[in-house]
This record gives structure tokens, sequence and C-alpha cells, in this order.
């Protein structure tokens, strides 16, 4: 009996299509260590009001998903808080 060839094994979808669809259904609410390391989720915080954006939270409130990226945030979005657009955060460790 012959091994298959490696092109029968590789996946019909591409990795990372594959990858974004567990980052965003299964491991989003806890992903695992190295996914936190490769797909590291930032804040943001409004230097006016000290409102904090989460990447991996979102802010569902205003209806922005959970994980979604800053760069994914519509540029129309302000702050729920104090009404300034994205202009005005800076992205900060906390």
């Amino acid at each position: 009996m012959q091994p298959p060839e490696i092109g029968a094994l590789a996946p019909k979808v591409p990795f990372w299509r594959a990858f974004t669809y567990l980052r965003h259904t299964v491991w989003l609410d806890n992903p695992p260590r190295f996914l936190r390391k490769l797909f590291p989720m930032k804040t943001y915080q409004c230097i006016v009001c000290g409102y904090v954006y989460d990447e991996a939270a979102g802010s569902p409130s205003e209806g922005i998903a959970p994980g979604t990226k800053w760069e994914d945030v519509p540029d129309s979005w302000v702050c729920p808080d104090c009404g300034v657009g994205k202009s005005d955060f800076e992205m900060v460790e906390i």
C-alpha cells in the first residue's frame, strides 16, 4: 500500500481562511495561549474621556462584534461616552 499524495492530505480551504474561521467562532471567548501570541488583541483609550476600546471584547452595544480589530472599526464610529472620533484614541497597554 502506498501512502497518499501530499496534495490529497491538504485541505481544500486555504489555511488562513480556516484559521480565521476558528479564530472568530470557536476560540473567540477563550483563545489558546499560542493564538494570543500570534494574534494579540490591543486596547485603545479615548484621550478625552478615558473610554477603553478592547479589541477582544469589541463594543456590542455600539454594533461592533468581539474580536474586531481597531483597523476594522468604521471611521464613522464615535466614542460612546463623549462622541469624539477614532482619531482621538491612542493604543494603550493594560
